[in-house]
This record gives C-alpha cells, structure tokens and sequence, in this order.
C-alpha cells in the first residue's frame, strides 16, 4: 500500500492515451465487471502543464503498464511506471513520488499504486504519444505501445464516434472518447501481455494535489 511522505502542492493537465483489454468502453467505466475478469492495459499522460512545489512538469510525458488479476480494487496488480528521459534530476523525483501514489490528490496514481502489490520502476524511456483528432498512439521505447483508430460500423463501416461523460468525475477522466484500440501491448521481463482490437480512450485530464 502506497505511503504519502510529502504535502507538497502538485497539478498535471494535458491529454491522456488509454488502452485496456476489456471491450470498447470498458464496463470498468460503468462500475462493472472488467470484460475478461481481469484488467490489463498500457497508457500514457502528455503533461501540457504540470508542477509539483517549485519543480516545473511541462512538456514531459509520462506513461504506465498494469495488470490486476480480477478488477482493479480487489488488489493483487503488477504495476510498471515510465518516466521521460528527458526529464531532469529532480523532475524524475517529482514525478517518481506522484506517480507510486506518495503525493496524494485526484487522479487515478495513488489508485493504481494502492492496489497493486508489485511496482517496478520507475524507467526512464524514450516516451512519444501523438493525440489527433480520430486517432492516438503511445510507444515506450522499444517495451510497449497503443495505437487507437475509430470505431466503425459493422455493416457500413463508417465512422461510429461514442463519447462517455462523468457527470461527478472518473478517477481517471471524466469525458473520454472511446476507440478501437488495434495495438495494446508489452514485451517486458516483469509484464507480457497483448490485446489487441479492444477498448481505447482519448480524453483530456487535470490532476492535483487535495
């Protein structure tokens, strides 16, 4: 169980790239049963804006790769954090402690860290995600990647946009637009896992401290 160690005042906002191995829209959303009964997924953070005390996050990314063996609250999951190379000495430990859920505040880390009994990292990788309009893609290093394209109609093939709302808030996003995730994938010595053609989600996001 992760330990808060610092009150420090901290706030991320930008775009966020989801990819999970449940259906598209994920039942997890809804406060279901994850679809295979259990969750697993690589995402990503594009921090637009970001500060954590006086240590500026702008400009940095940020992603993870988790597995839980049921749904996420009932514990038990195996959690990898990635961190920019670009970012410097105390931006990694800045984002190092929002990230194993030890800043406390909104956003899904203290979540994701709380109920995982496995934490690795974090890594330092090369960490490019690219949001478009109809399409998002992240890719860590050489370890991991998620490719979104639209959801199409089965018999037209035409474009079908969904759009999920919150009205009092997800723990991760509270508007999202949900997509096909083709690619949801990591070839890692602590996490292996590949799902493709299952749920993705672009969504813009603001997390900070209580």
């Amino acid at each position: 169980m992760a330990k808060k160690t610092t009150k420090l005042n901290w706030t991320l906002k930008g775009r966020h790239v989801l990819s999970c191995n449940c259906d598209w829209g994920c039942p997890c959303n809804f406060n279901a049963r994850p679809t295979m009964g259990f969750c697993a997924g690589v995402w990503g953070w594009i921090i637009e804006q970001g500060r954590f005390g006086g240590v500026d996050l702008s400009g940095l990314n940020i992603a993870q790769a988790a597995k839980w063996p049921g749904a996420i609250h009932e514990g038990g999951g195996t959690l990898i954090n990635f961190i920019d190379q670009r970012a410097g000495p105390n931006q990694r430990k800045a984002l190092t402690q929002i990230m194993n859920g030890q800043a406390g505040g909104g956003g899904p880390f203290e979540i994701f860290a709380g109920t995982s009994s496995t934490i690795h990292g974090p890594r330092f990788e090369e960490i490019r995600i690219v949001v478009q309009k109809e399409s998002g893609q992240l890719e860590i290093g050489k370890v991991a990647r998620a490719v979104l394209e639209p959801i199409r109609n089965p018999v037209t093939d035409d474009k079908a946009p969904v759009r999920i709302v919150h009205p009092a808030g997800g723990f991760i996003w509270n508007e999202g637009d949900m997509f096909n995730a083709v690619e949801c994938r990591i070839s890692d010595q602590q996490l292996r896992f590949t799902f493709p053609w299952r749920n993705g989600t672009l969504a813009d996001y603001e997390y900070k401290s209580s």
